[in-house]
């Protein structure tokens, strides 16, 4: 909510009551945390390297090996976790709304043994010019009788 009211009183060009998301005020969610109660950048101790290829319309995050016992901040309970990565190509024109959200999301790792580097791809509609939004995650499960359950972290 903070973000959104911050990008919007960013916009001087419309008056209050009328004030929108621009483009150019994307920069504003940059590093954004959703969770403040568990920050990513404590909770995953990797660079993550993210690129956007317009070309190819190619949204993918490449994630190194983690070793959780050093890597990751796991909630008490946790015995596995899933790295989430979401695209969003943003259509800010009201009648159009989010034109494509894609996420991809990698296998339940047992946070007890490392977890080899991998890749998150995700592909959006070509020939589009408007921002694309990136978003990245960690979540955390507990595996019981074979079955994994979010916990709320």
């Amino acid at each position: 909510m903070f973000v959104n009211c911050a990008t919007v009183l960013i916009d001087i060009v419309n008056i209050r009551g009328e004030r929108k998301v621009l483009y150019e005020n994307f920069n504003v969610l940059r590093d954004f945390n959703s969770n403040e109660s568990a920050p990513l950048n404590n909770t995953l101790f990797v660079v993550a390297v993210a690129s956007i290829d317009r070309l190819t319309w190619l949204v993918k995050v490449v994630i190194p090996e983690i070793s959780p016992d050093v890597q990751l901040n796991k909630p008490k309970g946790a015995t596995h976790y899933k790295i989430t990565a979401g695209a969003a190509l943003v259509i800010l024109d009201h009648a159009v709304g989010i034109e494509i959200i894609v996420t991809s999301e990698s296998d339940a790792f047992p946070n007890n043994s490392a977890t080899p580097g991998f890749t998150l791809n995700n592909t959006l509609a070509p020939n589009a010019l408007a921002p694309i939004l990136l978003v990245f995650g960690v979540s955390f499960y507990q595996e019981v009788n074979s079955g994994y359950y979010s916990l709320n972290n």
